[in-house]
């Protein structure tokens, strides 16, 4: 039996297997108690109802290759009730959690936040996944957030959740700039009619030290989300619909940045759409009416523009395209390959080989220039002109040559899509952005199918690929949830042929957890799918 157990404890350490995982199936009534006995890879299960007395998560941790998850039995179906003088959902001091398919009404309570990472200097929150929640009626006051974090936060990710009518939808880090928000994922969500903003990423001041705390240069991602604002008067101040602070002076953190893409920012009726300072980079969005402008990067909370690339955006109905002021002047801006259609499409130095022209020139250019949701289409019109561009200093961009749709930017066109015509991806609209996924040329024929299984998987993968006609064979690239490739497949190990063929791809030499599969040929994205590996 020593021995037995000892083998046990050694398969144990090297991550071979896991001694324990349970499943939770809980209701109102007793779902706190089940809270308290989480543990790594465990599965809180809330059944259809109304939670009243909020969900506190308070030093529960899982590990990298086993979350917890605490999901709604039915998607939206398990709600929880927002409380006068309490958050509905705090959470300190946590790691490896994911929250999914959950519903939060505020009931239009004041101050109450839906989601909140709470504390003080020296709690934090690493490691946290917000996925697919709705948050409604969380607007009584500017102040009033749909999800905030207060204390250290890294390596987040917040991804498919729709935020509508809140005060301000997220609020990423503390307004002195002492609890930093590092390193996280804001993908594929959709914030509507905030009173301020849809979402703020709060300035930084020097790093504070935690084990684990990314120390290198790292990057916070925001893709694929929909941030729209409507008319409504905002009492605390007008707000941008996006405000991206700085980074520390100095030290740890100062050569971060934020990537920013493939966006839809819709409407601000009294301020631009998008305000950022430091290291940023904003390309491949789509930018629709506002007074104001699309873009101002300008000094704030004593932090001033720094490295900062604009390329490829598409703008529309605006006051001012692009705007740059008092940046640093040794740090590189770059404005180029945007189509920007404005009283004053560009206000900044730097600005090389855009398409610009004022508001009523934008259908020389666009297929249906429009402010109004169901009409507009901004692909470009067939035979219009192509971008000069050379993509190598955005190569620090991790996906800089992805178009608006997620395909790779076979042609150099200005504005957010790569392509000309018939538009064949997302028709843009006040929801979640459509998958990424868009398009395969007329000339790759309709029976071509790619179908991966087992999902959730082991060790192994199958993927079957239909018949592939005149395509370059296609490779595989694997993405961890942070958009980092940790393994490719080409051609020559997976042994794909004309008629199509099942490949087993070898799965073994990686954690647990969840990864995205993109299968790519002729630098055509054919397939993103979420795969987990669960042993």
């Amino acid at each position: 039996m020593k021995i037995i157990n000892t083998i046990y404890y050694l398969l144990f350490v090297f991550g071979c297997i896991s001694l324990h995982t349970a499943t939770y199936i809980a209701n109102p009534a007793n779902y706190l108690n089940f809270r308290d006995q989480l543990v790594a890879g465990d599965t809180l299960l809330l059944t259809p109802g109304n939670y009243t007395d909020g969900l506190r998560l308070n030093n529960i941790n899982g590990y990298a290759d086993n979350w917890i998850v605490i999901k709604s039995e039915v998607p939206h179906e398990a709600v929880l009730l927002g409380r006068d003088g309490s958050n509905t959902m705090d959470i300190t001091d946590c790691s490896y959690i994911k929250i999914e398919g959950l519903k939060f009404d505020g009931h239009k309570i004041p101050y109450i936040d839906a989601i909140k990472a709470s504390g003080s200097a020296t709690n934090w929150a690493h490691h946290i996944w917000i996925h697919n929640n709705i948050i409604i009626r969380h607007d009584s006051d500017q102040q009033t957030v749909g999800i905030s974090t207060k204390i250290p936060c890294w390596n987040w990710t917040i991804s498919y959740n729709k935020i509508m009518s809140a005060g301000t939808g997220l609020y990423l880090g503390n307004s002195d700039g002492n609890m930093p928000f590092i390193r996280g994922i804001i993908e594929y969500n959709f914030v509507l009619n905030p009173v301020g903003y849809c979402m703020q990423i709060k300035h930084q001041n020097d790093r504070p030290s935690f084990p684990g705390i990314p120390t290198l240069p790292s990057s916070t991602i925001v893709r694929h989300n929909v941030f729209a604002k409507n008319d409504r008067e905002s009492p605390d101040g007008d707000r941008p619909n996006v405000l991206f602070g700085g980074q520390p002076l100095s030290g740890t953190g100062s050569d971060d940045r934020v990537e920013c893409y493939g966006n839809f920012f819709y409407n601000n009726p009294r301020e631009f759409l998008l305000q950022a300072t430091g290291n940023v980079s904003v390309h491949h969005n789509i930018f629709v009416i506002s007074p104001e402008g699309a873009m101002t990067f300008q000094p704030h909370n004593s932090r001033s523009p720094k490295e900062i690339f604009v390329y490829n955006n598409s703008i529309y109905n605006v006051n001012i395209g692009v705007r740059i002021t008092n940046p640093v002047p040794t740090e590189k801006q770059i404005i180029m390959a945007n189509a920007i259609f404005a009283t004053t499409p560009i206000s900044a130095q730097s600005a090389n080989d855009n398409l610009t022209g004022l508001i009523n020139e934008a259908d020389s250019y666009f297929n249906n220039p429009s402010t109004i949701i169901g009409e507009m289409d901004f692909y470009p019109k067939s035979g219009t002109s192509k971008a000069k561009v050379d993509y190598l200093f955005m190569e620090k961009d991790i996906d800089y040559d992805l178009d608006f749709n997620g395909n790779q930017m076979t042609i150099s066109k200005y504005g957010a899509y790569s392509g000309e015509g018939s538009n064949p991806g997302w028709k843009l609209s006040l929801d979640i952005k459509g998958s990424g996924v868009t398009s395969v040329e007329e000339n790759y024929k309709n029976d071509f199918n790619i179908l991966l299984y087992p999902n959730p998987a082991t060790d192994f993968i199958n993927i079957n690929v239909g018949a592939i006609h005149e395509l370059p064979l296609p490779e595989i690239r694997l993405f961890n949830i942070f958009g980092e490739c940790v393994t490719t497949f080409g051609n020559e190990s997976l042994n794909f042929d004309r008629t199509g063929t099942i490949q087993k791809i070898n799965l073994s030499g990686l954690c647990n957890g969840m990864y995205i599969l993109r299968v790519n040929s002729n630098k055509k994205l054919l397939k993103s799918e979420i795969i987990q590996i669960l042993r």
